[in-house]
C-alpha cells in the first residue's frame, strides 16, 4: 500500500494539556516555543478529573473546579508577565469530567491539529491514573501528539539557540508506525537536519534445544536480518527523498535501542507511528507499552502520530 504524501507540520492551533503539576513544566516550556515557533493559537486546559470525586461528593468536586480556575489563571497571568506568551494568541479553559473525552472535545470546538501533553513517567498504581490518561490522549487524538516527559532536557527542541540536531523515525514496518514518517521526514527537510530512520530487530529466541550449535551462526543470523532491514527502511524513502538520511537497523530490545541511539546522536524529537485500540486504558494499566516507556526516559520530545 502505497504511503501518504508528505505532511507539513505547521499547526495553526495547538492545545497544552495541563496538569498544574510541577512536573508539566518542561512540557508547558516545550508548547509556548512551538506555539511561537509556528505562529499558532495556544489552548491552555486543564480538566478536573471526575475519577478522584466520585466518593468525595458534588461539593469537593466543585471546590476543585474552582481551584483549578484559580490556579489556571494564575499560570496565565504569570506567562504574560514573564513574556513567555508576548506574541502568542492564547485562551485557557478549566474543564470538568473525564480527561479523555474532555480533551477530545476541544480538539474538536478550537479545530486543535496538534497536543502537547506532559506526563509524569510513573508506574505502579501511579500510573493507574497519570499513564493511562497520557496514552489515552496520543493513542486516541487524531491529530498529532507530542509528549514530554520527566527525563526531557529543557536545553533541547524548539525554542532553543543552538543549532537544530537530527529527527529520529522509530518503525516496526507495521502500516501503523509508518503514519508519523511522512511528519518526520518532512520535518527533517524543513530544519534542514539528518533523518535517522531506526529498525529494532527483537533478540533472536533460544532454540529448542536450549543453545546455539555456533556462535558465528547467531551473528551471521542477526548480520543478515539488519542487512535486510536497512534495504527495507531505504525502499520507505523513495516517497520522501531527503538530503541526509541514516538508516539503521540494530537487534536488541526495542526501548533501549531506540533511546540509545537518540541520546547518541541527541535528536531533537523522536517520531513514532501508533495503532489505535479501542482498550487503551486496560492495556495501559496491565503492561508499560513501547510507546509509553519511550516518553518517560527520552531527554527529547516524542512526536506520535495514529493510523
Amino acid at each position: 500500500m502505497p504511503l501518504k504524501p508528505a505532511l507539513h507540520i505547521h499547526p495553526k492551533s495547538i492545545l497544552f494539556a495541563a496538569d498544574l503539576s510541577h512536573e508539566s513544566e518542561n512540557a508547558l516550556r516545550h508548547a509556548v516555543a512551538v506555539a511561537r515557533h509556528y505562529g499558532a493559537t495556544l489552548h491552555l486546559a486543564h480538566v478536573v478529573n471526575s475519577m478522584g470525586f466520585v466518593l468525595a461528593g458534588p461539593e469537593a468536586f466543585g471546590l476543585a473546579n474552582e481551584a483549578a480556575m484559580r490556579d489556571l489563571g494564575a499560570l496565565e497571568k504569570r506567562l504574560c508577565a514573564n513574556g513567555a506568551l508576548g506574541g502568542i494568541k492564547h485562551d485557557a479553559v478549566v474543564r470538568r469530567g473525564d480527561v479523555w473525552p474532555q480533551i477530545e472535545a476541544l480538539i474538536d470546538e478550537d479545530e486543535v491539529d496538534m497536543v502537547v501533553i506532559g506526563t509524569h513517567g510513573r508506574r505502579g498504581i501511579g500510573r493507574l491514573v497519570l499513564g493511562s490518561v497520557a496514552e489515552e490522549i496520543f493513542r486516541c487524538a487524531e491529530c498529532p501528539v507530542v509528549t514530554v516527559g520527566p527525563a526531557f532536557d529543557p536545553q533541547g527542541g524548539l525554542g532553543t539557540v543552538r543549532q537544530a540536531r537530527p529527527v529520529l523515525f522509530a518503525t516496526n514496518f507495521k502500516p501503523a508506525s509508518l503514519s508519523a514518517l511522512p511528519y518526520a521526514a518532512t520535518f527533517a527537510r524543513e530544519r534542514q537536519v539528518k533523518l535517522v530512520m531506526l529498525h529494532v530487530i527483537p533478540l533472536l529466541p533460544i532454540p529448542p534445544h536450549g543453545h546455539w550449535d555456533r556462535a558465528d551462526d547467531l551473528m551471521e543470523r542477526r548480520r543478515v536480518a539488519e542487512e535486510n532491514a536497512v534495504a527495507h527502511l531505504h525502499t520507505l524513502l523513495r516517497e520522501y527523498p531527503h538530503a541526509e538520511v541514516e538508516c539503521v537497523a540494530k537487534c536488541g530490545e526495542t526501548v533501549d535501542e531506540i533511546l540509545k541511539l537518540a541520546n547518541n546522536l541527541q535528536v531533537d524529537v523522536i517520531a513514532m507511528g501508533l495503532h489505535r485500540t479501542d482498550h487503551v486504558q486496560a492495556a495501559s494499566h496491565l503492561r508499560t507499552t513501547i510507546a509509553y516507556e519511550v516518553v518517560c526516559r527520552a531527554h527529547c520530545a516524542v512526536f506520535t502520530a495514529r493510523d
